[in-house]
């Protein structure tokens, strides 16, 4: 194994773990099994039914001691569409993360990798997406910490038309607690980029490269007591010698549930963008101008009972969007599944 970024992965995973040395650890097993039926509605498998079939697994590892915490979670989720296997999805994710809690201050390292895989049809693409990020909560101002946070990621796209992105972020956020239940935090997001990949032109691939800035504001929101709302919102704008200015994207993560009866809970399950890069010159060049490491829009409804802490019977419902970048395919409809979780 020759490439730099597995070595990086697991000598960061490898160092939480060192660096937690006199500590009490945890481990966490979790599967779920879906069924359903889908419909889709966009540019590919347009307006076909069938059923749906997934299969979730996640373990998970936890290091506590007096100011260390470390961890990691793997997690794999194969998907099938359609009885003769008419779209196959696979998607790997495996994150670690160390805390360090000091007077005033909390620092920590988060790595994580994705692997994604999508064929059926003429799609055959694979999504290999690596991320380091290290983060400080201040908390110098009572009632008003202040976060930071500087991070690299990358994603290499393999398909017929290969295309690469790397980036650099940072971040900033100020967090107004104002009461044990309620905070919100503003921040500035900043992102400097560049794309490489091939675009077609009369017939003929093309190399070609785009590099820029995306820039702008976030705000998130936490309530918990009666019941549960996370809502994180982010207004980006593209900046790039390929893009208009106007080139925008509105983001929203959202997180709301409540226990309805005892065993009963009914959680909304929002992840959503929309993005309008508009170019500055010649057509046909959308993947270049920016390619998203966010490709997956889902609004979905959860309701689940669970009859014992380790077991869950639950039905979710939703609409969901897959951006392939690849020919600016996107597989998007309307799902209904029935699930079953165990964990211990």
């Amino acid at each position: 194994m020759n490439d730099p970024f597995h070595r990086h992965t697991i000598i960061a995973f490898s160092l939480a773990f060192i660096i937690s040395s006199n500590i009490t650890a945890q481990f966490t097993l979790q599967g779920n099994l879906e069924s359903g039926v889908y419909k889709s509605t966009g540019d590919f498998l347009s307006r076909e039914n069938g059923l749906l079939f997934a299969v979730e697994g996640k373990l998970g590892y936890k290091l506590n001691e007096e100011n260390t915490e470390a961890s990691f979670e793997l997690r794999a989720r194969p998907e099938w569409y359609g009885l003769n296997k008419k779209l196959f999805s696979f998607k790997f994710r495996l994150n670690g993360e160390l805390v360090r809690r000091e007077k005033n201050l909390d620092w920590g390292v988060n790595v994580t990798r994705h692997l994604n895989r999508i064929a059926g049809g003429s799609v055959d693409i694979d999504y290999d997406i690596f991320a380091v990020q290290a983060n400080a909560n201040f908390y110098w101002i009572e009632n008003m910490p202040f976060s930071a946070a500087i991070g690299y990621a990358y994603q290499n796209i393999a398909s017929s038309s290969p295309l690469n992105h790397d980036l650099i972020l940072w971040e900033v956020k100020l967090n107004d607690i104002f009461s044990p239940f309620f905070r919100a935090g503003y921040g500035l997001y900043i992102e400097k980029f560049f794309v490489e990949g091939e675009t077609i032109v009369n017939n003929t691939n093309i190399n070609e490269t785009n590099t820029g800035y995306r820039a702008g504001s976030e705000l998130e929101l936490n309530y918990l007591k009666d019941f549960v709302v996370n809502c994180q919102y982010r207004l980006l704008f593209l900046f790039s010698d390929d893009s208009k200015f106007t080139s925008n994207e509105h983001w929203i993560r959202l997180i709301a549930g409540k226990v309805l009866f005892k065993k009963i809970s009914a959680f909304l399950l929002v992840d959503y963008f929309l993005r309008s890069i508009k170019e500055a010159e010649e057509p046909g060049r959308i993947n270049i101008l920016y390619s998203p490491f966010n490709l997956e829009n889902n609004i979905s409804l959860k309701i689940g009972y669970e009859p014992s802490n380790n077991f869950e019977l639950y039905l979710k419902s939703g609409y969901f969007r897959n951006d392939f970048v690849y020919k600016d395919y996107t597989f998007e409809g309307w799902n209904f599944l029935f699930g079953i979780g165990i964990s211990r």
